[in-house]
């Protein structure tokens, strides 16, 4: 199928790209800088297991060439909340650069005792795992290990796995778990063009309450189901799962799985998804086994493909008016993606002109200014400058043939006069590339009564905002000319989002905390795959004057004090909408009342989240499908 094909040319592109990094990119270089000697032979646990310690909580990269990294013990990120976090994993490629756990390791050789060759939480819980990252590297867990487990993932806020492999070498597949999400509170994260192959469970999720967002995921050959989710709330574009056993298995009623575009192929067993939680597929195809889902309560969903199914009715604010059962299917497109440039196309800015608690603007637009003239694709604001040291005093223009904007998961901040100012820190305006994609920075500010912007978009062409976190209350991460072109979103934590009429808007892994309106859709196409909400009852979405919005997946996590009022989660004053989201609330009187209000030509009406409710945990909140939308005339 043609999902298939696509997702098989993106899996190959990354895995053939080759990501090299200037010298004062400010990266650390695991061979260079810590003696790793990644020859398959050597033991490189010490030097990985080091460089890791010394690392985390820097918002450092750590940078592993081409290699066969051999370890012989579990690489770990502790148990300490407050230091597992802030570091990501760079390999320089997806197919050259392998960490590998020697065969018949000690300590992975029983299934039922789970080990890992890398864990990035071993504590109970955390919630403060901001911007862990992996890209562009395989896992290997080795011959003989059948109580591996490949990545014990944690993340929060913002944070990704992209172009990965994770594999099991042992000829019969052994090996506990590929991608393992059992350790509590993993997510809001982005899982993107992952192959996993082997393993008992390609995917275990056990429990939420952020969600995880998968895209691009390639499953081959588990020995008991391809995914294994008791109550998390996944939300899944183009699987590709190849496997005898069930590709998808939850296990409780509480859990949630929205699955588009997908592919399941098996060779025996009774049904592709075996299913006691909720469910949203959209155009999803199985063959090989008897039926499609096997349901504990609700009838089967038979036969080898579907175009849409809910397992739980779909709920619309309308008694008055009629509103179609059914998502609104807006155009989707992959998000563009730019040849990673050599370094020799990189214009790097240099840290000895940056100035500590002063304005770094005219040292930072150089750079820009520079590399227009001598034809430079990509601007690279350096890694390993510490929170503070990277101030802008006024918007630097990103203009001519700078392409990419690239922060090397460093934090950026500005002067005390710029955060009340109402500029933006970027102005993207009179660019060469038809796509220009900034990338792999946090604004750090905490202070009340910020004003400013992170980025406007000011030309008609693409513009990719992609692993960019906040820690900046009432900063707005986006402002639209009236000129700007088609916007595509990956991996943010960002709010107050403004989107004019008229606009294309794609994101994917986003997560508004915010009390005020996460993201106010005035017209615009808004399609989302995988939101997660954080705060105290204030509206996450409202749509208005012909706008469209698409929510597919995610989670309403309601921990913040209430606001009072109260607003609907949702609200749509004539436009058209429809949401699928999870829904959780740990404390009494927490959370929304109002699921949705939808205004038509002046006529409200409301659907309570009780009454919307799919019953998840019995907390109030969970649906697979709300409508507010009109059927168009024919």
């Amino acid at each position: 199928m043609k999902a298939a094909i696509i997702a098989l040319a993106t899996l190959a592109a990354g895995a053939a790209e080759e990501r090299l990094f200037p010298d004062k990119a400010g990266v650390v270089d695991v061979k260079a800088q810590y003696g790793a000697k990644g020859d398959g032979k050597a033991d490189d646990w010490a030097a990985i297991q080091k460089s890791i310690d010394e690392n985390k909580r820097k918002w450092r990269v750590l940078c592993f060439p081409n290699g066969t990294y051999l370890v012989t013990k579990k690489l770990t990120y502790g148990r300490d909340l407050e230091q597992a976090k802030q570091l990501v994993l760079q390999g320089q490629s997806r197919e050259g650069t392998i960490i590998r756990l020697a065969d018949n390791a000690a300590d992975f050789d029983d299934p039922g005792n789970k080990n890992y060759l890398l864990t990035m939480f071993e504590g109970r819980a955390t919630g403060m795992a901001f911007h862990n990252s992996i890209h562009d590297m395989t896992f290997d867990v080795g011959r003989g290990n059948p109580g591996a487990v490949g990545v014990q993932w944690m993340n929060n806020n913002t944070g990704c796995m992209r172009n990965v492999t994770i594999r099991s070498s042992d000829p019969e597949g052994k090996g506990a778990v590929g991608l393992d999400l059992t350790r509590t509170e993993p997510g809001p994260g982005l899982i993107k063009n992952v192959l996993i192959e082997g393993f008992d469970y390609g995917i275990d999720a056990l429990p939420g309450p952020f969600s995880m967002t998968f895209e691009h995921i390639m499953l081959k050959g588990q020995r008991v189901a391809g995914i294994r989710n008791k109550w998390h709330t996944l939300t899944i574009r183009r699987l590709e799962s190849t496997n005898r056993v069930p590709a998808i298995l939850t296990t409780d009623r509480s859990g949630m799985i929205t699955l588009l575009e997908s592919s399941l192929t098996g060779g025996a067993g009774e049904a592709a998804i075996v299913n006691r939680g909720m469910l949203l597929l959209r155009d999803v195809k199985q063959s090989g086994y008897g039926k499609l889902v096997k349901n504990d309560g609700v009838p089967d969903v038979e036969g080898q493909a579907v175009d849409e199914y809910v397992s739980h009715p779909p709920k619309s604010a309308h008694s008055a008016f009629s509103s179609p059962r059914r998502t609104l299917r807006l155009p989707i497109e992959e998000t563009p993606d730019l040849p990673w440039d050599p370094p020799d196309k990189w214009a790097v800015v240099d840290p000895a002109t940056l100035k500590a608690k002063d304005d770094d603007t005219p040292a930072i637009q150089a750079a820009f200014d520079q590399a227009g003239k001598d034809a430079k694709t990509t601007v690279c604001i350096p890694g390993g400058i510490k929170e503070g040291l990277i101030r802008f005093g006024d918007t630097v223009r990103v203009h001519g043939s700078v392409r990419r904007v690239i922060g090397m998961d460093t934090t950026l901040c500005v002067t005390p006069a710029f955060r009340t100012s109402g500029k933006p820190m970027f102005r993207i305006e009179d660019v060469a590339s038809d796509v220009v994609v900034i990338e792999r920075f946090t604004v750090v500010e905490w202070a009340k009564g910020n004003k400013f912007t992170w980025v406007e978009h000011a030309t008609p062409k693409t513009l990719v905002m992609r692993d960019i976190g906040s820690m900046s209350p009432e900063a707005a991460p986006y402002v639209a000319a009236p000129n700007a072109g088609k916007l595509f979103v990956e991996n943010s934590c960002s709010c107050l989002w403004v989107l004019r009429k008229g606009q294309k808007v794609w994101m994917r892994q986003i997560n508004p905390e915010t009390n005020a309106i996460g993201i106010t859709n005035e017209g615009a196409d808004l399609w989302i795959l995988g939101l997660k909400t954080e705060n105290g009852g204030a509206t996450v979405i409202k749509t208005t004057n012909d706008g469209r919005t698409e929510l597919l997946g995610g989670q309403n996590y309601s921990s913040w004090p209430p606001i009072k009022p109260k607003q609907p989660m949702f609200v749509v004053e004539d436009a058209a909408a429809c949401f699928s989201l999870g829904g959780l609330s740990f404390v009494k009187d927490r959370g929304f009342e109002v699921a949705i209000r939808e205004v038509r030509k002046g006529v409200a009406r409301e659907l309570s989240v009780r009454s919307a409710d799919a019953g998840g945990r019995g907390h109030a909140g969970a649906f697979p499908l709300i409508t507010a939308f009109e059927e168009p005339a024919k």
